[in-house]
Parts: C-alpha cells; sequence; structure tokens
C-alpha cells in the first residue's frame, strides 16, 4: 500500500465540498496511475482551545449509522439456521431473485461508506430485482405518474379518443416506464402494515481526543422506521420514483442527486413526495422487502449437519 499526499494551500474552504472534490481528484489519480486510489472522507476537527491540534473524523457513516453498531448476539445460531434453512427451501425459480437481491443488499452495505451514490444503486436494483420477480405493473392508467401531463397534452391538441386510446396503450407497454412503476408500486404496497413500528437504532462511536480515536460508543436513539420514513404509501410511491430517476441519473449521466448534502439534509427532514428516499430509508425498504418475501416462499427445510461458531476459535 502507498500513500499519496496532496497539500492545498490557501484558506479552508467548505469541508463537504471540500471533500467532493477529493473524490474527484482520486477519480483522475486512479485513472492515471491504474491503481486503486482511495480518497479519505473526513472532516477537521480540534478541541477547544487547542487549535493546533488537529484530528481528521470520518464522518460517511452517518449514512446509516445502523450498519456500523455492534452486534447484539441473542441466540445467533438458531436464528441463522432457521434463516438459512428457508433459503434453501427456496423453489430455484424464486431463489434466483432473492438471491439477487441479497447479494446487492451485501455490495450496498460494503460501498456506503466509499461511494454512496453506488451503494445507493445497489440498494435500488436489489428492490427492483424482486419487483421483477414478484411484483406486477400497475393496469390502471391513472396509476402512472405521467397520466395527468398525458391527458393534458390530449386535450390540447385535440386527440380524438380511439388514437388517444391506442397512444396511452402503447405508453404503457413503454418498458422504461414499466419497470420504475412496478418498482414505485411494488416497493410502496408490498411492506407489510407493521413496518413503520420497526426499530430503528443508531449507534455513535465517541471520538477520544485529541488522538482521534475511536474509543467506545452510545445509542444515540432508539426510534421507530415511521420517525424517517413516510407511512402514506402513495406519499411513499412517488417518492420511490423520485429515487428510480436518482439511481437512473446515475448509472447513464454520472449525475450523482443523492450526496452527502442531501442525505445530511433528510437527517433533519421528513421524506415527501417530491424528493428521493435517502439511503438508510431504501435499505430499510430492500430489507425488509427481502425477509418478506423470503417467509412467503419458503419451507421449512433442515440444513446439514454444520457447526456454527461465533468469535474466535478459542473461546467457542
Amino acid at each position: 500500500m502507498s500513500v499519496l499526499q496532496w497539500c492545498a494551500g490557501g484558506e479552508g474552504g467548505d469541508d463537504l465540498k471540500d471533500a467532493e472534490l477529493g473524490a474527484s481528484i482520486g477519480a483522475v489519480l486512479t485513472l492515471l496511475t491504474d491503481r486503486r486510489i482511495e480518497i479519505l472522507e473526513e472532516l477537521p476537527a480540534s478541541m477547544e482551545g487547542e487549535p493546533e491540534h488537529v484530528t481528521f473524523i470520518s464522518y460517511t457513516s452517518v449514512f446509516d449509522r445502523r450498519l456500523v453498531a455492534p452486534v447484539e448476539v441473542v441466540d445467533f445460531d438458531a436464528t441463522l439456521r432457521k434463516f438459512l434453512g428457508k433459503l434453501i427451501s427456496i423453489p430455484e425459480e424464486r431463489r434466483t431473485a432473492v438471491a439477487a437481491a441479497l447479494d446487492l443488499h451485501y455490495g450496498s452495505a460494503l460501498l456506503f461508506e466509499k461511494d454512496l451514490s453506488a451503494a445507493y444503486t445497489l440498494a435500488i436494483a436489489g428492490i427492483e430485482a424482486l419487483s421483477r420477480a414478484f411484483g406486477a405493473p400497475p393496469s390502471d392508467w391513472s396509476d402512472w405518474d405521467q397520466s395527468a401531463t398525458w391527458d393534458k397534452f390530449s386535450r390540447r391538441h385535440k386527440l380524438p379518443p380511439e388514437l388517444y386510446d391506442a397512444l396511452k396503450a402503447k405508453l404503457m407497454k413503454n418498458q422504461h416506464l414499466r419497470l420504475k412503476e412496478t418498482f414505485a408500486q411494488y416497493g410502496s404496497y408490498r411492506l407489510p402494515d407493521d413496518f413503520w413500528d420497526d426499530e430503528w437504532n443508531e449507534w455513535i462511536y465517541n471520538v477520544r481526543m485529541p488522538d482521534g480515536v475511536y474509543d467506545g460508543g452510545d445509542w444515540s436513539s432508539r426510534k421507530r422506521v415511521r420517525d424517517y420514513l413516510t407511512a402514506d404509501r402513495e406519499v411513499l410511491r412517488a417518492a420511490l420514483r423520485r429515487s428510480y430517476d436518482a439511481r437512473s441519473g446515475f448509472v447513464h449521466t454520472g449525475n450523482r442527486t443523492v450526496n452527502t448534502s442531501s442525505e445530511l439534509y433528510s437527517k433533519i427532514h421528513a421524506s415527501t413526495d417530491d424528493r428521493p428516499l435517502s439511503y438508510a430509508c431504501i435499505r430499510s425498504i430492500l430489507s425488509k422487502i427481502l425477509r418478506e418475501e423470503i417467509d412467503k416462499h419458503a419451507d421449512t427445510a433442515d440444513l446439514p449437519d454444520v457447526t456454527l461458531t461465533h468469535g474466535s476459535p478459542e473461546e467457542t
């Protein structure tokens, strides 16, 4: 491993914008060196009265603090055996979609501190994989998000009813529109009613200054999903459309609609129908729906005779 230092002179700027600039520099350096260059996204911090001692602290875990919390193990062996037994009992034609969503969720969790937009895209892809396997596109014209716009277009240009009916049928067969609407419909209505009562527990690590060393931590809050995500399914469906558009913008044009600024905004504002959902909310939806599909399509099955251990071999 090599360490590259890029020292910038002059007055300090906006730390978040500087971090985004750092990511861009990392992209350039990776291309030029043909090596993986990892940019450390950190904010400078110093103790009061000691401005000469500056510690750089990573902030990216704030996007979903649940993923970096300690594991609370309660009878983990039995829980894991039961879950794996369900997985292997799912019929193969359905297991493919479940396995794909499981892998996409895992990849997203690994990436979220390194590349938020990429992690967001993988989480969206996980929901989409499930929606294509287990969802169905809306069949009612009024359910499509652009129906009112096209109705207005038809009236303005005085399209004959039979011509407009043919146009609507053609539009509803558009593959991209079908995928997007299926995604939004499935993601908002597949969730069980008790989803919004699930616990949302965030962990914040303590930082020992001026060393900048993580030293224990505390549960900052023990809330519910409803504290962060709207329970209005129609508002949720509209927000999921925005989320799908954010994913498409990143995949097709590199537009990072979901970024550090938007995520910090979502921490203090409730989800609405005119903005993409936060990364943490999208991952929560994927996780819940994935568990729901596994429970729905699985039978009980016994695992082979294996030994599951937790901790080091000396401790088990």
